[in-house]
């Protein structure tokens, strides 16, 4: 490969960043960038050598052993061994183009014309196979050549792709070969097929060249960005230090925004999700229980005597004691269950796809005892305790705003009864004590 272009370096002064001298060191290498694009489409030729001379070797064995059966043996070994040559004249070409250091190597024509030369010769034996094969095969076997040779061409496009030139050296003197021998030998069925091996070299033809085109666009884009790279880390340090300011300001964005969407759904204090994330989940699995059966359960918990914690340790402790409650208010439900906090003290819980009354039950009494122990409040043993209403999809109603106001009004029940109980909303306002309130200890649901 060619020598990569020399560092520029780049001045700075106290009125200056530096980028007008990055921009004429750019300019500068303009004029080199088409022997730079050249010299990369033919390096990437060599880098495709190894390649290229496996899939020929395979297919030259092949060949062989089509062709042996048929021609003289002299010929046909002949042929292989004059092919071999060919390669190994082609392998030790590219060996010795890759262990020349940049300032030892020949100019680009050098190698251009080399391998030129090596790859039409290759593709003039591929063509002495389809003579060998012309002359000596049944009208049968004939067949064979154009789908060889139709297949070297089409992988050619692969190997020899980035420069046309080079492709249409190997190619053309097989495809004329296989062409001029399908023409001697006549016929029919041999006219037709020269005339769609012309059709398949055209189309080739034009896929190399579009190829080729996408090749010296990338490798253009490639070289005019290792320019830019180069003139923009020879700047002072002043702009380095401006854009790792502006990385952190778009990293503190990212973590504004990403603290945004969190408060968006969830409590700041406790971490909790809000009401609106518990809406959301209401409906999904309000939709689950319409289709399948069973109950969901909105529970309204108020915690009892947090006012008088708040007041004596002070409102740091009442709010670490918030944030205790809400992992003990977790670690107490099931895995399909999900506690908000509604505000203040009060919590929205959600008990998702419940069998019966007795799985919501459960579920209360654990809370209940959750929050009842307890708690080790900045060296204080704290007992707050709370009070729980219930209401019920779809018994009670099917909308998530009206069903928390029924177990609002059930949790005032519960309050009016001295607290640390739960109570099913009833739709009486009065009910006596076997209508189906249940309290927080041996009492059921009726």
């Amino acid at each position: 490969m060619p020598s990569p272009p020399a560092r520029t370096v780049v001045s700075t002064g106290p009125q200056s960043l530096g980028l007008t001298s990055g921009v004429q060191s750019v300019g500068a290498h303009e004029s080199d960038l088409g022997a730079r694009i050249r010299a990369e489409r033919i390096a990437l030729l060599f880098a495709n050598t190894g390649a290229a001379l496996t899939g020929n070797l395979l297919v030259a064995v092949l060949a062989l052993v089509i062709v042996f059966p048929l021609a003289p043996a002299i010929l046909s070994v002949s042929w292989f061994a004059v092919f071999m040559l060919i390669a190994l004249v082609r392998g030790w070409m590219t060996r010795r183009y890759d262990r020349r250091s940049d300032d030892r190597r020949p100019s680009s024509g050098v190698w251009v014309r080399a391998l030129m030369f090596i790859l039409a010769l290759q593709g003039t034996w591929w063509g002495v196979f389809c003579v060998l094969l012309m002359r000596y095969a049944s009208p049968i076997q004939v067949g064979f050549a154009p789908f060889i040779i139709g297949g070297i061409v089409a992988a050619a496009v692969a190997t020899l792709g980035s420069l046309r030139s080079a492709y249409l050296a190997f190619t053309v003197p097989m495809i004329v070969t296989l062409i001029g021998t399908l023409v001697w030998r006549g016929g029919n069925d041999a006219l037709l097929m020269a005339g769609l091996s012309v059709a398949f070299e055209i189309t080739m033809i034009v896929t190399v060249w579009q190829v080729s085109a996408i090749v010296s666009r990338n490798i253009d884009l490639r070289v005019q960005n290792e320019h830019l790279v180069g003139s923009l880390t020879a700047t002072n340090e002043e702009l380095s230090e401006v854009n790792r300011d502006l990385a952190r300001e778009i990293e503190e964005r990212k973590r504004a925004e990403a603290r945004s969407d969190f408060l968006a759904t969830h409590d700041v204090l406790t971490g909790l999700p809000n009401r609106r994330t518990q809406s959301d989940r209401f409906a999904q699995a309000a939709a689950r229980v319409s289709r399948s059966g069973g109950l969901v359960a909105i529970l309204f918990v108020d915690l009892d005597r947090f006012k008088q914690v708040n007041d004596a340790l002070g409102h740091a402790a009442g709010d670490r004691l918030l944030c205790l409650v809400s992992e003990r208010l977790r670690h107490a439900l099931r895995s399909g269950d999900s506690v908000c906090r509604h505000g203040g003290d009060e919590f929205l819980v959600l008990v998702a796809e419940a069998t019966g009354r007795a799985t919501i039950v459960q579920v209360a009494e654990r809370i209940l005892e959750a929050v009842c122990a307890p708690i080790d409040l900045d060296g204080h043993s704290v007992r707050i305790g709370c009070s729980i209403g219930i209401s019920l999809y779809p018994d009670d109603d099917d909308s998530f705003e009206r069903l928390v106001v029924h177990a609002d009004r059930a949790l005032y029940r519960a309050k009016g009864q001295g607290g640390d109980v739960y109570r099913f909303f009833a739709p009486e306002p009065c009910l006596s004590k076997g209508s189906g309130l249940v309290s927080g200890g041996s009492e059921t649901a009726v």
